[in-house]
């Protein structure tokens, strides 16, 4: 990772601002510690706290390579609607299960989330322990609970067939989810599309899973935020986060809700935090199923 301080030096030093748009850490990150004292007194001097980011904007950005996909609803607006998904492997660099997972951006907030690293300790390392961790299992990410079973870990669980979405109102990104599950859940296919779709303004994001199992099967969308989540309607779920709320649109006849408000979940970047995980799982076990929800901002 690039040291955020050289960046900034270099930007001003070369009159090259796009560098410090690599920055992956915000000015309120920055601090003196014991650690790394060199590295530190380099921010002192060398860190603006007060200058932007400059970032290039586009409308969607797809790295084949690693399987990401980020669209936006309207680059010109930096508290639009913003999309990221990913596929790849769950045999990646400080893996988590997350196949499959999504995030949703909206007004500078990231309202259905990625809780990022957890908290550094022993079991964290260790490759068994490591996956009881809620910020490194599969339900601890925005992706489907099938029959009661979670994601495996290692080079085997992987996507399959993606696939991104162009679409003259949209994008998005088309991925076959079932190699990430082990044999247990019972899956003949479990196809997953993530697309934001830029009109009507302010946009809105479509997720669909379209699952079949090898014998009548459950399956549920685990969707996970920092914000609070509250009932407003039947089939309708608010997020209310610090400077936007998103509505939760999906078939209240085909599917169940559950909110649970998971206490003090340990992690590395900040302080302890109250983490909401909204369960969408289907009424009744069936032999196929298409688990359709909507998210939208809120005016």
């Amino acid at each position: 990772m690039p040291q955020p301080s050289l960046l900034h030096f270099l930007a001003a030093r070369l009159d090259l601002p796009g560098l410090a748009a690599l920055d992956p850490m915000m000015p309120e990150q920055r601090m003196l510690s014991e650690r790394h004292p060199a590295t530190r007194l380099r921010d002192l001097f060398w860190y603006p706290p007060d200058a932007p980011p400059v970032v290039a904007r586009a409308a969607v950005s797809y790295l084949p390579s690693i399987q990401w996909l980020v669209a936006r609803a309207d680059p010109a607006d930096a508290d639009g609607l913003v999309l990221a998904v990913k596929g790849g492997t769950n045999a990646e660099p400080h893996n988590q299960n997350d196949i499959g997972t999504f995030m949703v951006h909206w007004r500078g907030e990231s309202l259905l989330t990625d809780l990022g690293a957890g908290r550094y300790v022993r079991d964290y390392f260790d490759p068994v322990r490591r996956y009881t961790f809620l910020t490194n299992r599969s339900s601890g990410h925005n992706v489907p609970l099938v029959n009661g079973v979670e994601q495996g870990a290692g080079e085997a669980f992987a996507a399959r067939d993606v696939r991104q979405l162009e679409l003259p109102d949209g994008a998005g990104l088309a991925l076959e989810l079932s190699a990430a599950y082990p044999p247990e859940a019972g899956l003949h296919s479990l196809r997953r599309s993530v697309l934001l779709r830029a009109h009507p303004a302010p946009g809105r994001v479509e997720l669909r899973d379209q699952v079949r199992f090898t014998k009548d099967g459950e399956c549920a969308s685990v969707l996970i935020s920092f914000a609070e989540a509250t009932v407003i309607a039947r089939g309708l779920i608010a997020l209310n986060g610090a400077t936007g709320r998103l509505l939760l649109r999906y078939d209240a006849y085909l599917l169940t809700a559950a909110i649970e408000r998971v206490p003090g979940v340990e992690l590395k970047r900040s302080a302890s935090r109250d983490v909401t995980r909204i369960t969408l799982a289907l009424r009744q076990p069936a032999p196929e199923a298409e688990l359709y929800i909507t998210v939208e901002p809120l005016q």
